[in-house]
């Protein structure tokens, strides 16, 4: 998942600026499947404290997470659609 990801990125372009979650239909779906892989991450963090967590379960999700947030990115770039980037 790391290789592909990495090929990813290379061909978009950067991957640190934070878009919202908005888009096309199937790049709402991956912001959807992004924030319920983060959710998960943070209940194996919680599970962490009471027993020992799978070795590559955390670096697995965590990938998951960047990946599913830039095929959100290639998903809308597909289809012409602009960002909204995320402003602090």
């Amino acid at each position: 998942m790391a290789n592909r990801l990495s090929k990813i990125v290379t061909r978009t372009g950067d991957k640190g600026t934070t878009g919202l979650a908005d888009g096309t239909r199937a790049a709402s779906q991956c912001h959807i499947a992004r924030t319920v892989t983060r959710r998960a991450e943070r209940e194996l963090v919680a599970l962490s404290h009471l027993e020992e967590p799978p070795v590559n379960g955390l670096p697995y999700l965590n990938r998951l997470s960047d990946l599913l947030f830039v095929l959100s990115r290639v998903l809308n770039r597909g289809e012409g659609q602009t960002e909204t980037l995320w402003k602090r």
